[in-house]
């Protein structure tokens, strides 16, 4: 009884950790107009994908029932989420789309005499259709998500006619955001994945710590940021020039398959609000 309540004081404390840290998430996924259905679906693949990698024995096939126990997801969707090739990563909103216009802008069946992007049919037995352009790009998310998501971002627009545009003003992503959206990821991942890993042990595997003040003012904060900058600039730069010497040793090392990600941050807010610096999103 005794470990039954306290699992269920530490599901509990997780649960509201976890909304903590998704709530910034969350936030960023209305301001890019990433609706809760399409996040659903990626977070289903997930579960499905994980539980098959990590949650089963070695050499093992994949129990559908065993992952549909684990994590509550229909045992019919657990199989279908476990076809070859329907992998989280292959649904990524910012490469799909970012192919999807790639292709529509330099394919010559998705272009007019002009040569710029023609307006698609939906579906149907034409040349060439929206549902076949993203069929040709990954059969792994339908083509009425991509749509939607598209027409909510402005990147699409659907006539009378059933006919899917591009509107090629403000639909392309500069590289700059591109680089920066994959640096979040994989930042923010490896930044979870230390947390994990520390949670729960007595003496943490990996390097994740900070401080925290609150009552301060606005000058107080620059100040910090200033010497946060400068001093977490420096140590940047002292453990790169050492990653970079040890990186020529171990180059032809076999054994060299490791990897590591070390990083700073800093944020602060409106004690009221939550608001950052940099305004509300």
């Amino acid at each position: 009884m005794a470990n039954k309540y306290l699992q269920t004081r530490g599901e509990s404390a997780l649960l509201k950790a976890l909304a903590c840290a998704l709530r910034p998430l969350v936030r960023l996924m209305i301001q890019r107009r990433i609706t809760y259905p399409v996040v659903c679906e990626l977070l289903k693949r997930l579960f499905v994908e994980v539980a098959g990698a990590d949650f089963r024995a070695p050499g093992k096939a994949v129990n559908f029932s065993g992952i549909s126990f684990l994590t509550g997801i229909h045992r019919k969707d657990v199989r279908r989420l476990s076809e070859p090739g329907m992998r989280a990563h292959d649904i990524d909103s910012d490469s799909l789309d970012r192919a999807l216009l790639e292709r529509w802008c330099s394919t010559s069946k998705y272009q007019d005499l002009d040569g710029k992007p023609r307006a698609l049919p939906r579906f149907g037995n034409h040349f060439a259709t929206f549902e076949g352009l993203v069929a040709s790009l990954s059969r792994d998310i339908r083509p009425r998500a991509v749509l939607d998501n598209g027409v909510q971002l402005g990147l699409f627009t659907v006539d009378a006619a059933d006919r899917v545009s591009l509107n090629t003003g403000p639909v392309l992503e500069t590289d700059g955001f591109i680089e920066n959206a994959y640096y979040f990821g994989r930042n923010l991942r490896d930044h979870i994945a230390a947390g994990v890993e520390n949670l729960g042990q007595d003496r943490p595997a990996f390097t994740d710590r900070s401080i925290h003040y609150h009552g301060l003012t606005r000058r107080s904060i620059e100040e910090l940021k200033t010497l946060a900058g400068e001093r977490g600039l420096a140590a940047l730069k002292t453990v790169n020039q050492r990653a970079i010497e040890l990186h020529q040793r171990d180059t032809r090392d076999p054994a060299a398959i490791r990897r590591i990600n070390f990083g700073i941050y800093c944020f602060d807010s409106d004690e009221l609000t939550g608001s950052s610096s940099a305004g509300p999103m």
